[in-house]
């Protein structure tokens, strides 16, 4: 869902498997030959590769990615991996999509889903000092409320802000 970024948690699922996860932002074209050389070098060591927002690359992702995909074969590691985070859309290329295991992520519905799932990613050691336990309710709160609103552009805000849950978990350190 657009204003909603998966990021945060493939990362953490990524340290929970100790896996390698290299990252790359595909909204220009600047991030096209750092992607290139993550797939190739994490394709044979078998690391994990993250492309974040390539609705906005969707010309590379066909012309490119798609072929290199294709081209792989029983050199691949068998660890390898590659995650593509994008907001749907029909032009997303069909072939990527069937070569593929779709997740649809969406934002929790309602202040207290959001607050539910902040606070699950918070570990139970971290909820040792009341005073900071007081923080975390205003951080979750502020990030649930902001995320709430946000499904009401325009009219729950004059402009969109950008709060993810990236940033709320950042906040917490």
């Amino acid at each position: 869902a657009p204003g909603h970024d998966v990021s945060g948690r493939v990362e953490a699922i990524a340290r929970e498997e100790r896996k390698e996860l290299n990252s790359v932002a595909m909204g220009s074209a600047e991030g096209f030959p750092t992607a290139e050389k993550l797939l190739a070098s994490a394709s044979k060591r078998g690391t994990w590769v993250m492309l974040k927002n390539c609705h906005l690359c969707i010309d590379w992702l066909e012309e490119t990615l798609v072929k290199r995909l294709h081209s792989l074969g029983a050199s691949t590691h068998r660890d390898f991996r590659i995650i593509i985070t994008t907001e749907i859309s029909p032009k997303l290329p069909a072939a990527l999509l069937q070569m593929s295991d779709t997740i649809v992520a969406e934002a929790p519905a309602g202040v207290k889903a959001s607050m539910s799932r902040f606070f699950s990613s918070i570990a139970s050691n971290r909820f040792q000092d009341p005073v900071r336990n007081r923080l975390y309710l205003v951080l979750a709160w502020t990030h649930s409320v902001i995320q709430e609103r946000l499904r009401y552009v325009p009219a729950g805000w004059s402009q969109k802000y950008e709060f993810m849950e990236a940033d709320a978990t950042h906040g917490l350190d």
